[in-house]
C-alpha cells in the first residue's frame, strides 16, 4: 500500500512539473493559443503628439475574433509591455497604438497576442513596423521647402495631405476629391486629379493654388507629385509627397 501511494505522489509531482513548464496560458476548455504563422504589419498612419496610430495588421491564420495585442514602442516614442485590443475580420485587422507623447519616427513592435480564451502566443517575425511623418518637398517661387511631417485625412469624398515646416511655420494642403473609401483603405479611381491646395507663410496670407496631383502609388504610403499655378499665374509650385494612409 505504502509503494503504491509512493508511486501515485511521485506521478502527481512530474505532472505539476510539467505543467509548471507551460509556454501559453489555457483555460480549462484547453486547446493552444492563436495561430499566428501567418502575420503581417502592413500599414500604420502618421506619428502625430498627442494622437494614435493606426496599425493594421494581415493574417490569413488568425481567424476573426477580438484578440489582445501586446507591444512595445521605440524610437521617439517608447514604451514596453503596452496592448490594444485588435478586431479581426476577413483577414485584415487593426488597433490603435497609446498617443504618442511627441512627433516623429517610431517603431512599433508586436511581441505577442491574447484570444479571448486568455491564451497567448509570442509572435517573433513579420512583427515590427516604422511608423513614418511622411515626407513632402515643394519649390515656390525658386524656394524649397522641405516638410519636418506629413499627415492626411478625410471628409467625405475628400482627401486631404497636409505637409508642415515648423521653423518657420509653412505649411502647405492638397486636396484630391476622386477616390473612394472602404475600411482601412483608400481606392483611387484614376491616377491624375485636378486639385487644389492651400499654401501658407510667415507674413503670408492663405494662397489658393489650382493645379494637378499625380499618384503613383498608394501602398504603404501614399506617393506622388503636384503642380500648381496661381489664379493669377505669378507663382509656381510644384514638389512630390509620401504620406501616410489616412
Amino acid at each position: 500500500m505504502k509503494k503504491l501511494l509512493s508511486i501515485a505522489l511521485f506521478g502527481l509531482a512530474i505532472a505539476m512539473t510539467t505543467l509548471s513548464g507551460c509556454v501559453k496560458t489555457s483555460d480549462s476548455t484547453g486547446g493552444s493559443g492563436p495561430d499566428v504563422s501567418i502575420f503581417l504589419l502592413t500599414k500604420a498612419s502618421s506619428v502625430i503628439a498627442g494622437l494614435q496610430s493606426n496599425i493594421t495588421v494581415s493574417s490569413a491564420s488568425l481567424g476573426s475574433g477580438t484578440f489582445t495585442i501586446h507591444y512595445n514602442l521605440s524610437g521617439l516614442n517608447s514604451g514596453t509591455n503596452l496592448s490594444a485590443v485588435l478586431n479581426m475580420s476577413g483577414g485584415i485587422g487593426t488597433f490603435q497604438t497609446q498617443a504618442f507623447t511627441a512627433t516623429g519616427a517610431t517603431t512599433v513592435t508586436v511581441t505577442s497576442i491574447t484570444n479571448s480564451a486568455n491564451q497567448t502566443t509570442s509572435i517573433m517575425s513579420n512583427n515590427s513596423i516604422a511608423v513614418s511623418t511622411g515626407a513632402m518637398s515643394f519649390t515656390k517661387s525658386g524656394a524649397t521647402v522641405t516638410s519636418d511631417e506629413v499627415h492626411t485625412g478625410l471628409a467625405g469624398s475628400l482627401l486631404s495631405i497636409e505637409g508642415i515646416k515648423w521653423d518657420p511655420l509653412t505649411t502647405i494642403n492638397l486636396y484630391i476629391d476622386s477616390y473612394y473609401s472602404a475600411p482601412v483603405v483608400v481606392n483611387f479611381t484614376q491616377s491624375s486629379f485636378n486639385g487644389s491646395a492651400h499654401y501658407t507663410a510667415p507674413g503670408v496670407a492663405q494662397i489658393a493654388n489650382y493645379g494637378n496631383i499625380t499618384i503613383t502609388s498608394v501602398s504603404p504610403y501614399i506617393t506622388g507629385t503636384f503642380s500648381f499655378t496661381n489664379p493669377d499665374s505669378s507663382k509656381i509650385m510644384s514638389g512630390t509627397f509620401t504620406a501616410p494612409m489616412p
